[in-house]
């Protein structure tokens, strides 16, 4: 069931990906809905949030340049470990929490059943199982790290993911936010 769960959510992004190529998501978002001022803001604290999780997980020389035991005697490879999963638990805690119950699901939503299928899409992947249990695991603190990944405890369904999906799936979350956070800004200031 859980691996159904897990196929039904790759194959979504694979679709999503290749219309947020290109400009389609931001024009649906354009013609679909109206926001305040006060909505613009909450999308921009929001996308602000993001990349600062982001920052955490910046490299130099294939090491996180930023962790949160510099100048601390900690091993290096605990160092790595706790910025790559810290990074990665943050960007998705602002994607799937923080962003996701607010304003971005509204205009995502709205624009969804507006028949537009970017949106579609991209409503699709935000209420597939899988990404659901990890954001319900995240609002609720009921996760755990390991070298492997992190394992998320949604109730009675334990979700497993690996760094490079959840950095894959952080991918796809910041390219929604980046067309409908420039929709939104071109729909409050008229640019678009």
């Amino acid at each position: 069931m859980l691996r159904q769960k897990f196929s039904s959510c790759r194959r979504v992004p694979k679709e999503l990906a290749i219309c947020l190529d290109g400009d389609d998501l931001l024009h649906e978002v354009l013609n679909s809905v109206s926001l305040s001022k006060q909505e613009l803001y909450d999308l921009q604290v929001g996308k602000a949030l993001f990349i600062m999780a982001d920052s955490l997980n910046q490299r130099q020389d294939g090491l996180p340049s930023i962790t949160p035991f510099d100048g601390v005697d900690v091993p290096v490879p605990f160092k790595i470990g706790l910025a790559i999963q810290g990074s990665l638990i943050l960007r998705l805690y602002v994607a799937l929490v923080y962003m996701r119950e607010g304003i971005m699901n509204d205009l995502i939503n709205k624009t969804s059943c507006a028949g537009n299928p970017c949106a579609g899409r991209a409503m699709k992947l935000l209420n597939s199982d899988y990404v659901r249990h990890i954001g319900n695991s995240l609002s609720h603190g009921s996760f755990s790290t390991s070298i492997a990944g992190i394992s998320f405890r949604d109730e009675d369904v334990v979700v497993f993911a690996t760094p490079g999906f959840m950095n894959w799936l952080c991918a796809l979350l910041n390219l929604i936010h980046v067309r409908v956070l420039s929709a939104a800004t071109a729909i409050v200031y008229k640019f678009g």
